[in-house]
């Protein structure tokens, strides 16, 4: 919620008879000196200020608020017709014995007030479209993003790794029970912005662990759940997610202690029903890091507030084609699906419909879809393990790497680096490194394992590249 005086996030936010948003410290200011709302110039106090604890309670304040006055004008509409009624209205000769009505006149009030009140909430919670105040609000925090950006892009360019640097990295550190003792295929990984060496994996059996592989210990495991689906890894919040099979999405705390000589048992923080009862095939995390994207199996994409834990917005895809991989544009206005049939899907949030759709004219499925951090370039992963680099601004495929062999059914696996200078790509037992300047590859990395095939990678803030393997072993590269 953003103040309307300053346009910053309110801390105390408050709401005015009017409907806007202002931090309370700053609005009581202004009523002191103009004795007005700082919008509209109507007459405003400090009593009429209403507190707002959080989104979830000014939604349903204002849809209440909206429900009552419906419900009133109703009424008044009415009494103004029986009045004018009653002034032309005859009396019969005999008198007609009036009886007391004001009490069941005051319950039927409350009593279609509610109801108003519950079908006005009801059609919110049904609704598919996303709330208008949290488009503004998207669409304020992209054009920050889109500046701040702009600022840092000859920064980035600054602090980008040189090839020299690149073209030294090996193996520095290895974990071969990054899901515990045994055998364990790694389905997903995650790293983390501000901790170096820790790494979030979700194994093929459904249980997940937070590791370090500088030491090669487990921090922290969830219970084994085969429903477990899909990770998603907050980049800053120490919380990951889980997607299951059962259409719910599951949220993790952990903790980094690595003083504690046991793994800690991840307690969940709370568990959302999403879509039923088809399964959570992937999530996304928006710019904002607060929302979630989710997209199913039955073809339908969820936006989740991690913060209220409420369903804003239920999509069902339109097209045909299904939903096989996602991804959010760094700006936040556009969300990107990859599809059954090889095409990308821009997905425009201010407008709620498609607004591009590129194709790798193949029509192979897309397994994966990822964005730079400049937002200009796309990488996509189909499933022969093509990987096509898209230019957004000319709409087309800049770059194509094939497969490491004929006929390669095996998973391939790509992220950008932070700067955006550089694109890993893992599969089999290799990671090949790009540099995005000529798309040119310039360096190759081998597993430790030759018979194990990378299932996941990340190339996090630390200038390094993780990996988790289809035996359950974490590795990663970097200068020594």
């Amino acid at each position: 919620m953003f103040c309307s005086l300053s346009g910053e996030p309110a801390k105390d936010p408050v709401i005015t008879k009017s409907g806007y948003i202002f931090e309370r410290k700053l609005i009581e200011k202004y009523i002191e000196s103009k004795g007005s709302c700082p919008v509209t110039q109507e007459s405003l106090e400090k009593e009429d200020l209403v507190s707002i604890k959080n989104r979830e309670e000014l939604a349903k304040t204002l849809y209440e608020y909206d429900a009552a006055c419906r419900v009133i004008a109703r009424l008044i509409t009415e009494r103004d017709e029986a009045r004018e009624a009653l002034s032309k209205y005859q009396l019969p000769e005999k008198p007609i014995q009036k009886k007391n009505k004001k009490k069941s006149t005051q319950q039927e009030i409350q009593k279609s007030i509610e109801k108003q009140m519950e079908i006005e909430l009801q059609k919110n919670e049904q609704s598919n479209q996303i709330p208008k105040g949290r488009i503004e609000n998207i669409v304020t925090l992209s054009k920050r993003l889109s500046t701040e950006r702009k600022k840092m892009r000859s920064n980035l360019r600054k602090n980008r790794i040189e090839l020299p640097k690149v073209k030294q990295f090996k193996q520095k550190y290895i974990n071969k029970n990054a899901l515990g003792e045994g055998e364990h295929s790694i389905k997903s990984l995650g790293t983390i912005e501000n901790i170096p060496n820790i790494v979030i994996s979700l194994g093929n059996e459904g249980k997940a662990s937070v590791s370090d592989y500088s030491s090669s210990r487990i921090l922290a495991i969830t219970k084994k759940k085969s429903e477990n689906n899909c990770l998603l890894v907050h980049p800053t919040n120490s919380l990951f997610l889980l997607g299951t099979t059962q259409g719910s999405v599951e949220c993790y705390n952990y903790n980094i202690d690595k003083s504690v000589k046991q793994p800690t048992v991840c307690e969940s923080n709370f568990k959302k029903q999403v879509s039923n009862p088809s399964s959570i095939m992937g999530m996304s995390l928006h710019p904002d890091k607060q929302t979630l994207l989710t997209y199913s199996k039955n073809n339908m994409f969820q936006l989740l507030d991690l913060e209220t834990q409420k369903i804003f917005s239920n999509h069902i895809n339109d097209n045909s084609n299904q939903i096989t991989s996602s991804c959010i544009h760094p700006d936040g206005i556009l969300f990107l699906f990859g599809t059954q049939q090889g095409e990308i899907h821009l997905w425009d949030v201010r407008s709620e419909q498609i607004a591009l759709t590129l194709s790798n004219n193949n029509e192979t499925q897309i397994n994966q879809i990822i964005s730079s951090n400049y937002g200009i370039h796309l990488g996509s992963v189909a499933s022969d393990s093509q990987v096509n680099i898209w230019d957004l601004r000319e709409q087309r495929v800049l770059k194509t790497f094939g497969n490491v062999e004929k006929n390669n059914q095996s998973k391939t696996s790509i992220d950008f680096d932070q700067t955006g200078s550089h694109l890993c790509i893992g599969n089999l037992d290799t990671v090949q490194i790009v540099e995005s300047k000529n798309w040119e590859a310039i360096k190759e990395l081998k597993l430790f394992d030759k018979l194990s095939s990378i299932q996941d990678l990340s190339w996090g803030k630390s200038e390094g590249i993780t990996t988790g393997s289809s035996k359950g072993v974490i590795e990663h590269f970097s200068i020594s």
